[in-house]
């Protein structure tokens, strides 16, 4: 993403602030997100705790390298894979986000997407990811 830096011109004292941006949001702002991530991760990871005890949710069988010669080229291929479906899915996230506010893709959903209120978009999202959940229940897992 490009580091972008705005300069604010028009104080009085003409002094000039600096914001750097990423991707068009404020630094502080990511800040924020990223407080909310390990919050809502912490909060999650204790009441799971909290219901499921000490036991494992999940139980891996045992594993063992046959050929570390030819296994780990192969996780080193996997894992670049990983990474690129990770930066694919922030990309799509990214521009879906930029479509449901109004920014980006063709002038007819822009304008639609414009003329929802700002406290229904949460509802519609709520929404859909109850329709997905019930139709596709084994995204709730």
């Amino acid at each position: 993403q490009k580091l972008q830096v705005e300069e604010d011109l028009d104080d009085p004292e003409e002094t000039v602030h600096k914001m750097a941006t990423v991707g068009g949001e404020a630094l502080a702002l990511q800040q924020i997100n990223i407080s909310a991530i390990l919050l809502a991760s912490v909060v999650s990871a204790l009441t799971i705790q909290l219901l499921l005890g000490s036991e494992l949710a999940l139980r891996l069988g045992a594993f063992d390298f046959k050929n570390p010669l030819l296994e780990l080229p192969l996780y080193l291929v996997l894992g670049g894979m990983s990474g690129l479906t990770a930066a694919t899915f922030s990309g799509t996230a990214q521009y879906l986000k930029n479509v449901f506010d109004g920014d980006e893709g063709p002038e007819v959903v822009r304008e639609t997407f414009q003329s929802i209120p700002k406290y229904a978009k949460p509802l519609i999202g709520s929404a859909f990811c109850g329709v997905v959940g019930v139709f596709i229940p084994q995204v709730l897992f």
